[in-house]
């Protein structure tokens, strides 16, 4: 996994069949460093490790409304890659690996951050 990110491709709308990071809702009264490790074990079956805060973002070209996207850096510690719970897919992807079919312009700009960084870090 070093150097790759893990990618989901999405089973259910919106943007159904593209691929997006791990991502999900917090629960009332959640940490939301809790719930990013919590739905990405939902999602890819594999155990995180939050490591830092990456980006924080406000939307709103969701057709439930606007909200706020909180992106976390996390290392995998566990678990086996097993696509669940909204996802139909699970991937992993280097800086020049990224598929073409990234779902939301949040996470298509995350994703550009990400990529530049490693590029910096890899020389």
């Amino acid at each position: 996994l070093d150097g790759k990110l893990v990618l989901v491709r999405r089973a259910m709308a919106p943007a159904a069949g593209t691929w997006c990071l791990p991502s999900g809702f917090v629960e009332m009264d959640e940490d939301p460093a809790d719930a990013a490790a919590r739905e990405c074990l939902e999602e890819t079956g594999l155990h995180v490790q939050i490591l830092d805060l990456m980006h924080l973002e406000r939307y709103a070209d969701d057709p439930r409304g606007p909200g706020v996207i909180i992106f976390y850096r996390a290392r995998v510690v566990g678990g086996q890659p097993e696509a669940g719970d909204d996802a139909s897919e699970v991937g992993f992807f280097g800086p020049d690996e990224l598929p073409q079919d990234i779902a939301f312009p949040s996470v298509r700009h995350v994703l550009a951050l990400w990529r530049n960084g490693q590029r910096h870090a890899s020389g």
